[in-house]
């Protein structure tokens, strides 16, 4: 009989703390929380957490795009530079970044723990470079996405970072409530990255995956075009996903840059091409590419 009591009152205060969190989102999810739990109840389709493939994308119309992007050449050594100069003054310059890339090339084994560690290395470079504006970064790791993206399926994603730079007010929030589809973080800059998991398998072969991510991602924003990256810390492949209007979506990826050039050396050039890539992308989150961006459609 005690027990049933205990269970009871575990129950109750369960409920509240449920209550609790409904009512402090409910206003910003605008419904958010009722259709989920709908959704689950109805016999939707679901695809996510790491299960999307090639088919998956097929079954929500997804398509590659038929053309790549492509890296402007002419413009990397300019480029390059400009991102050297950016937040020299923070602990994580652009000789900091080159130096802990070296150092973790020789110190941590090649799995998938190993990739984080030079995957956040970038992340903290970016963080300096963006550093000291009216605006706030703030990272998100494991970021879960669950979200409806047509009237029969679901998409249920945890996308490895998301990087959103807002309002200091509302990046506050977000490490707070890392909810992504609130309101209040729609305004806001977001650029999302999957990490490849297994290094003897091809890095493209990850891309249905961050697609559909990103995909989830743009539903979850009410956006039409989001930018993200695939990476193993060592390549990066960058994307840029936009939803069609009927529904689904194209993607469009560069082939990979590589930190590490032909001699097996840490490119210092490459390292400050990629943090400079992460950065404006960030900056440009929402918006198609232009003349200001590093990177173009292929035959444009």
């Amino acid at each position: 009989m005690e027990s049933n009591n205990l269970l009871l009152q575990c129950f109750a205060q369960l409920e509240q703390v449920v209550k609790t969190l409904q009512s402090s989102t409910i206003e910003e999810d605008e419904g958010g929380i009722a259709a989920k739990l709908g959704s689950k109840l109805s016999g939707r389709v679901a695809y996510g957490l790491r299960g999307l493939t090639a088919k998956s994308l097929e079954n929500l119309n997804v398509d590659a795009a038929p053309q790549n992007l492509v890296l402007l050449e002419s413009k990397v050594p300019e480029l390059a530079a400009t991102s050297t100069g950016l937040g020299n003054s923070e602990f994580w310059s652009s000789d900091a970044l080159h130096k802990h890339l070296k150092m973790l090339k020789g110190f941590v084994a090649t799995n998938e723990a190993g990739v984080r560690l030079w995957i956040n290395a970038f992340f903290f470079r970016v963080h300096a470079m963006l550093n000291g504006t009216d605006k706030a970064m703030v990272l998100s790791v494991e970021q879960h996405v669950d979200v409806n993206v047509n009237p029969s399926t679901d998409l249920n994603v945890f996308v490895d970072y998301a990087a959103l730079r807002g309002s200091k007010d509302v990046a506050g929030s977000f490490l707070k409530m890392p909810i992504l589809g609130l309101k209040r973080n729609r305004d806001s800059l977001t650029l999302f990255v999957s990490e490849a998991k297994r290094l003897d398998t091809p890095l493209e072969d990850y891309l249905p995956q961050t697609a559909g991510e990103m995909y989830a991602c743009a539903k979850a924003l009410q956006k039409n075009i989001v930018r993200g990256a695939l990476t193993d810390g060592r390549s990066w492949i960058f994307v840029i996903f936009k939803v069609n209007e009927a529904g689904g979506g194209t993607y469009y990826c560069t082939n990979r840059i590589r930190v590490i050039d032909f001699f097996g050396h840490i490119s210092k050039e490459q390292c400050d091409l990629i943090a400079g890539i992460i950065a404006h992308w960030i900056d440009k989150s929402h918006q198609d590419l232009d003349e200001s961006d590093w990177i173009a459609y292929n035959g444009a």
